[in-house]
């Protein structure tokens, strides 16, 4: 399909005065009669003009206009160009030797230079050339096509005449070819969408312009009519339809056949075809370059709608309307006072209320429709709403429907005009009044009644408390005493009545009284080892080795239980007996004490049980000892008697040492040493030191003495005072500890 947009101009500037459907930016101005100044005639101006509608690259196009660069040759500046882009409507570029584009990536331009810029290789003469992605220099590898002159045969365009210019797109072999004054300037294949736009095909197009330090007023002008027309119409039979051609206004165009036109020579021709026809046109464009399009106008007959004309429903349901609609792409439903529940652009319609609906059907092909009317009306529900019913328990009730009503089916399917009910809760009917049916409820109340409940027969002992006969709730009893419960100390019937004027409730239970049987057990608390015991009970029950009797033979510790039946009644009694042992006496191996502290016999412990006599005479299982001896105790018990004896030597515990103050180491054989003398100690270590703290002597014993040597060599130690520290064990067995001096005379 060949698309000109061109051609959409004259449309969108009728359409200005509405909604603007151009964008113009910087120093750009529109001027009427679809033309726009895109710089005025004065330094560094920079404009735009873009137009909202995209270019699809997937179709052809053919773009034709006039372009004006002013009358200033040698002085003017810079250009224009032809521009397609993704930036947006907003875009502009540099100035000056940019012509306003510069700087669009992507983009393609197709410039129209009128200045000489050395600097990206722009040949000395005005031309035009194929750019990429807003880079203006001709020796890159974005110069996709030219520079060439502008025009053929001279090289100025800046002479104040307006050039006709016309771009085509061929998207099937990717040509792009330029015409400047119906002259083939430039045409190259170019992948547009791949190569430049990234594989994006919708792409805004529009005119870019600027001067620098030199300037030319330079215009833009678009004499075109649609150039998108379709090729297929549809038409209604019977009516009219506007054809369109392709083209601009500055061309001419001849339809055919002309029969069924109101004027074969114009772009928008009225065909009244009586069936489905072709039309073609020749269209010759401003350079006398003709081309042949045809287009197929299809006549279409109307949509048939089928609708009954009255519809009744019951309220309360949703109403469906269907319409049986052929040869139609849309419907559409409406009412005055109706109401829809349901999309209303479909056959089949949903509606809540009664009154009149019509559908209109349309269809696709053309602007065919046809309509149809239908009246609901709407059947009133059953109305029937019973009260609340009361029922007290174990009681029945009878639930009525009125003879004018239809019964369909009660909850149970049965189908009878009443049923009988014994509890409460919630019961449904359906019911049927001229072909309308309604679910009635019947809500059935039952009375809120306690838990009357006395339980099962009793038969219990009785103790030091009377039963407690709990009814749970305040009620009468058979004894006429009125309270939730009473207490029971005889055998009897007891019934307890509940009402509260509406239900009434009783319930009765037979008491059984029986006394608890009284138990004595009797037996000794223990016995010997070897012997056997009889326990005695006052009744005969079942003792805890399961034997049944009132007497039990036992030879064993422990605690004997027995279990006393009488009807529903037991008890138990329980007797615990110990294994009496032969005593026992260990008063220990024979001991030396010292006769200076007290000294204790211990043969057990203070048992009332337990008997003891010492050879003292003393009974107390705890004696002094005071002399050396022996000493015998006997230690005896219900099962028999014991004996042991120990001997017990009293002694001097007392602890002494020996240590003399000074001795005369000078061999005269007399006092020539220093010994120390111990009386009842042991470990004993001696140790003197000088003055200085030096160990001059050290023993562990007092068997050896200290000459006034040192350390036990040659060398002595001079006449002075050394001290001594002596560590010993008395025979008590406590370590202790003596310091002191001595003197060393020569």
């Amino acid at each position: 399909m060949r698309f000109s947009v061109l051609g959409l101009m004259i449309w969108w500037c009728a359409l200005n005065a509405h909604g603007q459907s151009y964008f113009l930016n910087g120093d750009a101005t529109y001027l009427g009669n679809d033309c726009y100044q895109v710089t005025d005639n004065s330094a560094w101006q920079n404009g735009t003009v873009w137009y909202s509608d995209q270019l699809n690259l997937v179709d052809d196009f053919s773009i034709e206009f006039d372009m004006y660069f002013g009358t200033s040759d040698a002085n003017g500046a810079d250009g224009m160009a032809f521009v397609l882009q993704t930036v947006g409507t907003q875009a502009i570029g540099a100035s000056g030797g940019g012509m306003g584009y510069q700087g669009f990536n992507p983009s393609f331009g197709i410039e129209f230079d009128t200045f000489v810029n050395p600097d990206v290789f722009d040949p000395n003469y005005d031309h035009v050339a194929f750019l990429r992605n807003g880079n203006i220099a001709h020796n890159s590898n974005d110069n996709l096509a030219g520079p060439v002159a502008a025009t053929t045969g001279q090289t100025n365009i800046e002479d104040g005449q307006a050039h006709q210019v016309k771009i085509t797109w061929d998207a099937t072999t990717q040509l792009v070819s330029l015409y400047v004054d119906c002259q083939l300037r430039l045409a190259e294949n170019i992948n547009l969408v791949n190569s430049i736009f990234q594989g994006n095909t919708l792409v805004y197009w529009g005119f870019t312009g600027a001067t620098g330090g030199m300037f030319n007023e330079q215009r833009v002008c678009l004499d075109v009519i649609v150039n998108n027309a379709p090729n297929v119409y549809s038409v209604c039979a019977g009516e009219s339809v506007q054809l369109a051609a392709n083209g601009s206004l500055a061309g001419s165009v001849v339809w055919s056949p002309a029969a069924d036109l109101d004027n074969p020579n114009s772009f928008n021709p009225i065909a009244n075809p009586n069936a489905t026809s072709t039309y073609c046109y020749t269209y010759t464009d401003f350079c006398g370059e003709s081309t042949l399009s045809c287009v197929d106008v299809e006549v279409v007959d109307p949509p048939a709608i089928v609708l009954p004309q009255e519809w009744v429903f019951c309220e309360g349901e949703s109403f469906a309307l269907a319409a049986v609609v052929t040869g139609a792409s849309d419907v559409l439903w409406s009412s005055s006072g109706g109401e829809f529940l349901s999309a209303v652009d479909v056959a089949e319609v949903v509606v809540a209320s009664g009154g009149e609906y019509t559908i209109e059907a349309s269809s696709a092909l053309a602007d065919c429709s046809a309509s149809a009317s239908t009246m609901v009306n709407v059947l009133p529900l059953p109305s029937y709403s019973p009260s609340p019913y009361t029922i007290c328990p174990n009681d029945q009730l009878q639930l009525e429907v009125p003879l004018i009503y239809d019964v369909l089916q009660w909850w149970n399917e049965s189908n009878e005009h009443s049923v009988t009910v014994d509890a409460g809760g919630i019961y449904t009917v359906e019911i049927a009044q001229e072909g309308c049916t309604e679910l009635v409820v019947f809500e059935v109340i039952e009375w809120f009644v306690p838990a009357l409940e006395l339980g099962p027969n009793v038969d219990f002992c009785y103790l030091d408390e009377p039963f407690v006969l709990d009814a749970g709730t305040t009620v009468l009893w058979n004894d006429g005493t009125q309270a939730s419960s009473i207490a029971v100390a005889e055998s009897g019937v007891y019934q307890a009545i509940w009402t509260d004027g509406n239900c009434l409730l009783s319930d009765e239970v037979v008491i059984q009284i029986t006394p608890m049987p009284q138990i004595q057990l009797s037996g000794p608390d223990g016995f010997c080892a070897g012997d056997e015991v009889e326990l005695q009970c006052s009744h005969a029950g079942i003792w805890n080795d399961g034997s049944f009797g009132s007497s039990l033979l036992v030879d064993t510790e422990g605690q004997y239980q027995i279990s006393v039946t009488d009807g529903p009644c037991q008890t138990t009694g329980i007797v615990q007996l110990a294994l009496w042992d032969l005593p026992s006496l260990e008063l220990g191996p024979d001991r030396v004490v010292c006769d200076d502290q007290p000294t204790m016999l211990l043969a057990g412990d203070a048992d009332a049980s337990l008997q003891y006599n010492w050879s003292t005479g003393e009974l107390d299982p705890t004696i002094e000892v005071d002399q050396t001896g022996w000493y015998t105790c006997t230690k005896s018990n219900l099962c028999g008697a014991v004996q042991d004896s120990i001997y017990i030597e009293l002694m001097d515990c007392q602890s002494e040492l020996f240590i003399p103050n000074s001795f005369t180491p000078n061999a005269d054989g007399i006092n020539d040493v220093w010994q120390v003398v111990g009386l009842n100690v042991s470990d004993v270590r001696i140790q003197v030191y000088d003055r200085w703290g030096i160990l001059v002597f050290e023993s562990t014993g007092t068997d050896r003495v200290w000459m006034g040597d040192h350390q036990g060599g040659t060398h002595y130690v001079p006449s002075d005072v050394y001290h001594f520290v002596i560590r010993f064990v008395d025979i008590r067995g406590d370590h202790l500890k003596k310091m002191g001096t001595v003197s060393v005379i020569r």
